[in-house]
């Protein structure tokens, strides 16, 4: 006889059906339950296959609205979390949209009571009564903007709880005030932000605004308003001794933010205007007007020669310190920005012409560079190849990065992860304590080593990535050029006596 089977039927203890399913473990969370069991009150199995049917459906539903709700933003997803999940969060704002309703009936009543003629001692004071009726309508108004500001995420969640119909929230949802009345500055930056790996870009300045005006709704900003916010800006940038809240470019790159801002909420309909078009940013006051630029230094011969005996005691069986070794050479023997480094992959090491070359591009989503002109093949000196840099990027074939174990940080940068390791290196272990030393000193040595040996300019700076006047940005690739690199690079030994110590300017740009 054929055994049929109906998917989460059971019969459990006596004859009776039931519907017994298991609940996805990525979903658990979201669900609040682990199971679904239910009795089908039926000992014949074919009258319990319907409403095992329906339950399915049901459950396959929920799990299918479940995994949207797991794709939820992380401010949606905290929104969420912060209420005590999916239900708690619908609870919370039907409670909201029953508390309007009682503002707006409250008021209308307030306002007929007013109206009423009568004893003096039984009718309330007209200017009382309309502060009270201002006061509810302006709360009932501001729960109205809350719910259409998280329409979208009702709607989202909704699939996984339909709202009862006819319930509060429901009605809410029906009569939402347009998009232009309740779309606020944090709501429109963290849209305008919602593809951005960094989203601090938008959401820092936002926040700021918001700290001197509230979280106003973008239509209601005057220019008044941002030029205050733009002065408040200039006025906390730090001076010569440091003090202040930002660096006049982080000032002035925060305001420019807020003006993408403001021009974004015009262009997708959630203001009629733009409030800072022709509010363009101020130079700085006199005492802000100096640049805070502050002086570097290159290595020294026996600073190099500290630093390379501290990189051969390094238990090099560490991933961490294996990294950290080759870096510290590449660095000093390329020139390289630390950066560019930081973001290569093993197939960015490469032969033309038979010279292995470093390949830095932007090719790569992950990879970034600083200018047209930082894109260049940078031949390898002949001492890291003697050390054995090719064998290390061999077996680093499999990885995603050449320096496998850095990590990206907020805004998808991988150096400030071998930043620390640089510096806990010159600081703790060679002893360079003097401010003025920072691992960016490398690229400058390097960039000595070359004017040492009396490199021509143009290919310095094609070596380096640095634009050369009368140069295009492509000009000097090519096999006869790399060839020209090499020669001249392989000359370069940051070991040599006759070099001298120098200053540079760190002007906040790539300093590491």
């Amino acid at each position: 006889m054929t055994k049929y089977h109906i998917p989460y039927v059971e019969r459990v203890g006596s004859d009776v059906y039931h519907y017994r399913r298991d609940v996805p473990e990525d979903v658990q969370a979201i669900l609040k339950r682990k199971r679904w069991s239910k009795s089908l009150k039926t000992t014949n199995m074919w009258e319990a296959a319907e409403p095992a049917r329906r339950l399915k459906a049901q459950h396959d539903a929920q799990i299918e609205a479940a995994r949207g709700v797991l794709n939820l933003s992380g401010p949606e997803r905290e929104r969420i979390d912060s209420a005590g999940g999916v239900d708690g969060f619908l609870r919370f704002l039907e409670d909201r949209s029953r508390e309007a309703d009682k503002l707006a009936s409250r008021a209308q009543d307030v306002r007929e009571w007013a109206a009423v003629d009568g004893p003096a001692d039984e009718i309330p004071d007209s200017d009382w009564a309309r502060t009270e009726v201002e006061t509810m309508e302006a709360r009932a108004e501001s729960i109205r903007r809350h719910l259409s500001r998280e329409a979208p995420l009702v709607e989202k969640v909704s699939r996984l709880n339909p709202i009862k119909a006819g319930s509060a929230l429901a009605v809410a949802m029906e009569n939402l005030p347009p998009v232009e009345e309740t779309a606020t500055v944090l709501a429109i930056a963290e849209k305008k932000a919602a593809r951005l790996f960094n989203k601090s870009q938008y959401m820092e300045p936002a926040k700021v605004f918001v700290a001197l005006h509230g979280d106003v709704v973008m239509s209601q900003i005057t220019e008044a308003m941002v030029r205050k916010f733009r002065d408040h800006m200039a006025a906390n940038v730090k001076n010569e001794q440091g003090e202040g809240r930002w660096e006049a470019s982080t000032a002035k790159k925060h305001y420019g933010a807020f003006k993408t801002i403001c021009k974004f909420a015009k262009s997708e309909g959630y203001s009629p205007r733009n409030p800072a078009i022709e509010i363009e940013w101020v130079a700085e006051k006199v005492k802000f007007r100096v640049a805070r630029k502050k002086k570097r230094l290159t290595f020294s011969i026996d600073q190099v020669k500290s630093i390379l005996a501290e990189c051969d005691k390094l238990p090099l069986n560490n991933h961490k310190k294996l990294d950290l070794y080759w870096f510290t050479r590449l660095m000093l023997w390329t020139g390289a920005r630390p950066e560019e480094l930081a973001q290569l992959v093993p197939d960015n090491i490469v032969e033309i012409v038979g010279i292995p070359c470093v390949q830095i591009n932007d090719a790569l989503p992950h990879q970034k560079i600083k200018t047209a002109n930082a894109e260049r093949d940078v031949p390898i000196h002949r001492t890291l190849i003697e050390d054995g840099f090719l064998d290390f990027v061999k077996a680093r074939k499999a990885q995603k990065l050449l320096f496998s174990t850095l990590k990206a940080d907020k805004r998808g940068r991988f150096y400030p992860n071998m930043r620390k390791r640089l510096l806990h290196l010159l600081r703790v272990k060679v002893g360079l304590t003097d401010s003025r030393i920072v691992p960016y000193s490398c690229r400058h040595t390097f960039i000595d080593c070359l004017r040492t040996v009396r490199t021509p300019e143009p290919v310095e700076d094609r070596i380096v990535g640095h634009a050369t006047k009368g140069r295009g940005v492509h000009d000097g690739y090519g096999t006869a050029q790399t060839v020209v690199m090499n020669e001249w690079l392989q000359q370069v030994d940051p070991l040599k006596e006759g070099r001298r110590v120098r200053e540079f300017d760190d002007d906040g740009g790539d300093e590491a």
